[in-house]
């Protein structure tokens, strides 16, 4: 959560993007620990919720450059419809 934050408060920079990508990396290997996926789904969720703000093009190209299977698909499933407009 701490990484979350962190990204919120930085302002839009090159370090910035650096530690967006950094925590999208922690998280590609974090998903392999079944007891601790419902907090991996919750950061997800908070990265999509930021995408939706100030990260419009960053968070959702992160996630799809990943190369995980389940970020990549969360990132088209929030540009093709945003969660606001699912029904």
């Amino acid at each position: 959560m701490l990484f979350v934050w962190l990204l919120d408060l930085m302002p839009q920079s090159a370090v910035r993007a650096k530690a967006l990508r950094a925590f999208i990396e922690f998280m590609r290997h974090a998903d392999v620990d079944r007891d601790r996926r419902a907090l991996w789904f919750a950061l997800l969720n908070r990265l999509l919720e930021m995408a939706r703000g100030g990260y419009r093009r960053e968070i959702p190209d992160a996630l799809e450059d990943s190369h995980h299977p389940v970020l990549s698909l969360y990132a088209r499933l929030e540009r093709v419809m945003p969660a606001g407009r699912r029904p």
